[in-house]
């Protein structure tokens, strides 16, 4: 009788797989070494589990709104430009860049947009290092990278060029809270010509 008992037991124990013994696998996780593989892909995984979400719960969103200069991704979508600066050197050509495959040249022209109509003359007296900029940008870049970018109005990259504009008026004495940013960058014109 009492073995039927102790059958019953166990037979209900295997028959309900929603009860999870974990006193067994931390007794075999705080057995093994640091150096175990295993121990660190458990340990890796279970402070990923905790973190995706915290991130989803409290991480701010893609879209918010432009933090100053020093922000590491302006998001373009949030503040709309007031008016337009032709990104240019005094002359009316494109420019070209060298680009970081195989020395291919990309030939673009392209607009700025600044929140506020303040911010024009600034803009307009710092174009060399902003050209600059656009172009020392885009020469980390594969060809595929850049056309990305310019094809992605709303994309990661252009807000990190965006905030690196912002960063070289900055650095010339520009006010940006008083004056306004660089909020968006548009390519006119952009082409890979034959080489």
């Amino acid at each position: 009788m009492a073995a039927n008992e102790t059958d019953d037991e166990s037979r209900s124990e295997s028959a309900n797989p929603s009860k999870i013994d974990f006193s067994a696998y931390w007794l075999v996780y705080q057995e093994m070494s640091w150096k175990d593989p295993k121990k660190i892909g458990v340990t890796v995984a279970a402070v990923l589990i905790l973190l995706v979400p915290l991130n989803w719960m409290f991480g701010g969103s893609s879209s918010a709104t432009i933090t100053g200069a020093g922000a590491e991704v302006i998001a373009v979508s949030t503040v709309p430009a007031i008016a337009y600066v032709p990104l240019n050197s005094g002359k009316s050509t494109e420019f070209m860049a060298t680009i970081n495959e195989q020395d291919k040249i990309l030939t673009f022209a392209a607009v700025l947009g600044i929140e506020k109509e303040d911010l024009r003359a600034d803009v307009e007296m710092s174009m060399a290092p902003l050209l600059s900029e656009v172009l020392r940008f885009m020469s980390d870049k594969t060809r595929d990278e850049i056309l990305e970018m310019i094809r992605d109005e709303e994309g990661r990259e252009r807000g990190r060029l965006l905030s690196r504009l912002n960063q070289v008026l900055a650095a010339r004495g520009v006010n940006l809270e008083a004056k306004g940013m660089v909020v968006s960058i548009s390519f006119t014109r952009y082409f890979f010509p034959p080489m």
